[in-house]
Formats: structure tokens, C-alpha cells, sequence
């Protein structure tokens, strides 16, 4: 109990005090809030708003659905997603995809289309790390996490594009050929590709000889996403 106490003391001093009593816009009450997620909620009247819709809808769907067990784990999943914003923009973007989901609206809105460049015959996305720098990655779908190589990550911790307090410790990662590599991971707080940005992406530490890759720390994001080859861009919804 202290150690919440102390949590919503420091959230409370960074995001202002909420409104006394439970809030009927959204789905907790604002005064028992310990989460930023929750705080931002708390404050915001178009993310209180998305929350009220959410119940809405999910009850909805509780009632209809045929698969409750999946439901109840999907809905746990979209919530995970959701705290892990840091940022206003995030978690509306969350809630509209969620929201999108319930209702099985099939003119959802269509993904956000960014073009790709090609380097050496290969097709790579440029993306913007914490709004400071722009690199391209190769976009790969069995990379677990974002995949920074060493010389690239001394560079952005030199111009202190990233510090020591996003180094997340040491982690192991099993290569395609069967492999296990330890890895440091990192925090990248903002990862912008096209007008889609992605707050706290996990990415690992690669060998200085390896490849800027996009993996499922930031692809998984998303409700789906694709290649189009023909083209020549990144579509993500």
C-alpha cells in the first residue's frame, strides 16, 4: 500500500491532482488513478470519452459474442497495449483501433501508407528514434524486437539521443539458426514511421556488422500491417 501511496504521490506532482470522487466518463474511479495511463485518462475529456465508449462497446460484445474466453483475452491484451502508452496520442490511437475491432466496422479506416527506399536491392523504412534522428530499417517480421547494431547505438548515446537510464539490462535472443545470443536491450521513447509514432519500443543491442531491423516490438503494435512490393511502401493499420 505505501509503495502506491508513493506512486500516485509522484504521479499527482508530474500530471496535477484529478477531479475529487469517481469520474463517470471512464471505466475506474479517477481518484483511486496509479497508472500514467490512468491519470492521463483521468484528465484528458477526448481520452475520457474513447474510455466510456470502450465500456460500451465491450459490454456490447460480451453480450454477442460466441467465444467469451477469447474476448476476455483479447480485450486483456488491447488493455496491456494501452498501458504501455505514454502519451496522449498513443492512447487514443489505441482505443480507436480497439474500438474498431468490437464493432467489426468493415470501413474501418484503411492503414496509413509509408514509402519505403531501397538500399542495395533491399526495401527499408526511414523512422525517427526519440524526434531527434532518422535511420532506415529493414522491416522484419522474425526479429522479436527493434534491432539497433552496437556502433549505430554509441552514436545516438553520444549525441544523447539515448541515455543510461533507458538501458533495460540483458536479455536472450534465439537467432533463425537455432542460436541463443545474449543481448543489452534498450528503451526507445518515441519511434516515428510515417505519422504513426510508438511510445517505449523495445529494441536489443545487435553486433556492429548487423542491420537496422523493425521488429515485432513495433510491428506487433499494430492491428496488422504489410508490404506492398509493387509499390514500394509499408502499410500499417
Amino acid at each position: 500500500m505505501r509503495l502506491r501511496h508513493l506512486l500516485r504521490t509522484a504521479l499527482v506532482a508530474a500530471f496535477g491532482s484529478m477531479p475529487p470522487g469517481p469520474s463517470r466518463a471512464v471505466s475506474f474511479d479517477c481518484a483511486r488513478a496509479a497508472k500514467t495511463v490512468e491519470f492521463l485518462i483521468c484528465r484528458e475529456p477526448e481520452l475520457s470519452i474513447l474510455d466510456d465508449r470502450m465500456g460500451v462497446a465491450y459490454s456490447a460484445a460480451r453480450r454477442q459474442s460466441v467465444n467469451l474466453a477469447q474476448l476476455i483475452s483479447d480485450q486483456r491484451t488491447w488493455l496491456a497495449r494501452r498501458n504501455s502508452c505514454r502519451g496522449v496520442n498513443c492512447i487514443a490511437n489505441e482505443y480507436q483501433a480497439r474500438l474498431s475491432e468490437l464493432s467489426g466496422n468493415p470501413s474501418a479506416p484503411r492503414g496509413i501508407e509509408v514509402q519505403l527506399v531501397s538500399r542495395n536491392g533491399v526495401l527499408r523504412v526511414p523512422a525517427s528514434i526519440n524526434g531527434a534522428i532518422t535511420l532506415e530499417f529493414i522491416v522484419d517480421s522474425g526479429a522479436s524486437d527493434v534491432v539497433v547494431p552496437a556502433d549505430v547505438v554509441l552514436t545516438l548515446m553520444r549525441t544523447g539521443t539515448i541515455t543510461d537510464d533507458d538501458f533495460l539490462g540483458r536479455q536472450t535472443y534465439v537467432l533463425a539458426d537455432g542460436r541463443s545470443v545474449p543481448s543489452e536491450t534498450f528503451r526507445i521513447r518515441s519511434l516515428r514511421v510515417g505519422d504513426q509514432v510508438l511510445e517505449n519500443v523495445t529494441a536489443s543491442v545487435a553486433d556492429a556488422r548487423g542491420s537496422l531491423l523493425l521488429g515485432q516490438s513495433f510491428l506487433s503494435r499494430f492491428q496488422s500491417w504489410s508490404v506492398d512490393n509493387k509499390r514500394r511502401v509499408l502499410v500499417l493499420q
